[in-house]
């Protein structure tokens, strides 16, 4: 049907990743099963091309000085016990 067919477009760019909506039609009977199906056949398409999906993580550096700050408080905890 005209104006009915798949869409795949990237909709937004987040801190470090490139997010992609896939738009498609189908019955409101068939929707959770469609929706399913969509998801797990393009996770297991980026898996066969070898596409990871990565996890947030964080580094924490501090200086010396954090540690100097921080370092009585906890002495005083021990003693305070």
């Amino acid at each position: 049907t005209k104006g009915k067919e798949p869409i795949v477009m990237v909709s937004s760019l987040g801190d470090s990743s490139v997010n992609i909506t896939a738009r498609v039609w189908t019955s409101v009977d068939d929707f959770w099963a469609v929706k399913w199906d969509l998801t797990k056949g393009i996770k297991e398409a980026l898996d066969k091309e070898g596409v990871d999906i990565p996890f947030p993580t964080r580094t924490i550096e501090y200086a010396d000085s954090a540690m100097e700050v921080l370092a009585p408080q906890k002495a005083s905890k021990k003693k305070a016990a």
